[in-house]
């Protein structure tokens, strides 16, 4: 059984969502399924780099196919790979829960090693971003950097989060067409981005805060580790998170974007792409 879906029909309306979502992906692509101990997780290889390759890492409910915006540029000088999160709608099948941080970590170094790749460089959001996080200072050795955009695991998840993702859920409702800087291209794939999203939200998943950092997992993060948060972020105060994190690790990039939301890689997907790329380029580019 699924144990993210559970009922057949609710799997199969999500599956035909993703399936429409996915005809837009701008660049070929190739459809792998990584065998963990907490079943076979979904990666879609594109790209042809020869250096360490990207691994994308989505928010809380997105999919892989959120990278849309991000990956066509990613991949032209990267080998990249987009993962479906193992306990989050996708294409991935869940067989036993993921309990916590430490299994979170498992499954993610299962999947790397399932890449056949000595090292990668990990990209997430949000979720993801902890995802990332949580493997790199638990189990370093397949990293070799991270960028982390608006991580969770900084801070209890409060009403400020929830109150930020209604009104998003609220504006998500509004017919595209009214956006006019949206060309033709555009609102169909949105369009169709926002059907999964209103898919996944049908699924029986319930995930479990991300377990904070410790001082000492923070500091046994990769010394190339880049956070990226947002002045206006749902998830932290974002100012005193960076003012803890350069007390505890002050070497760390930690950049706070103005003007941004918890929505910021799809506010400034620009510069998401540059600060993915010039980690993931060697030191002498």
């Amino acid at each position: 059984m699924d144990g993210v879906f559970g009922k057949d029909r609710t799997r199969d309306r999500f599956h035909a969502a993703y399936d429409e979502a996915l005809r837009h992906w701008p660049v070929p692509c190739t459809e792998l399924d990584v065998e963990t101990s907490w079943g076979p997780t979904r990666v879609r290889r594109c790209g042809a780099g020869t250096g360490v390759p990207i691994v994308l890492l989505h928010g809380t409910l997105s999919t892989s196919v959120s990278w849309y915006p991000y990956i066509a540029e990613l991949a032209e000088e990267h080998q990249v790979f987009a993962v479906d999160t193992i306990d989050e709608p996708g294409r991935s099948t869940l067989t036993r829960p993921v309990r916590d941080a430490g299994e979170h970590a498992g499954w993610l170094a299962e999947v790397l090693t399932g890449l056949g790749h000595p090292r990668v460089h990990l990209a997430g959001i949000s979720r993801g971003g902890w995802l990332a996080l949580n493997l790199a200072a638990k189990s370093g050795e397949q990293v070799a950097s991270v960028t982390a955009v608006e991580p969770a695991g900084f801070g209890r998840v409060g009403r400020r989060f929830y109150w930020w993702a209604a009104k998003n859920l609220v504006r998500s409702a509004t017919p595209l067409r009214r956006f006019a800087t949206l060309s033709a291209t555009e609102i169909a794939v949105y369009g169709s981005l926002r059907s999964l999203l209103f898919a996944a939200g049908s699924s029986r998943v319930r995930l479990p805060p991300p377990e904070p950092l410790t001082e000492d997992e923070l500091r046994a993060l990769p010394e190339r580790t880049q956070l990226i948060f947002a002045e206006h972020s749902a998830l932290h105060r974002s100012a005193q998170v960076r003012a803890r994190l350069s007390s505890v690790v002050p070497e760390m990039r930690v950049e706070v974007v103005p003007g941004a939301s918890h929505g910021l890689s799809l506010e400034r997907p620009e510069l998401v792409i540059a600060r993915i790329l010039a980690f993931a380029r060697p030191r002498h580019q």
